[in-house]
């Protein structure tokens, strides 16, 4: 697996503000994660602490409506 480019450091006040920005524009996690440099779940994880909730549909590989019936 790849590692983005600003992996494991800090997340800035200007990267907090743009996620703002992107995400009034109704731009999908995983875009705004790639301007940014970041990857989709670490933005995630971002905007839940910033309080944002994302109007975008998102593809994070998990569905809890798959769940395997025994």
């Amino acid at each position: 697996m790849r590692r983005s480019i600003n992996s494991g450091k800090p997340w800035t006040r200007t990267e907090s503000q743009k996620i703002k920005s992107l995400t009034q524009k109704n731009l999908p996690p995983r875009s705004i994660a790639s301007q940014l440099g970041r990857s989709e779940g670490a933005t995630l994880k971002k905007m839940r602490e910033l309080g944002i909730r994302s109007k975008s549909k998102t593809t994070t590989g998990r569905s809890s409506s798959k769940r395997k019936m025994r």
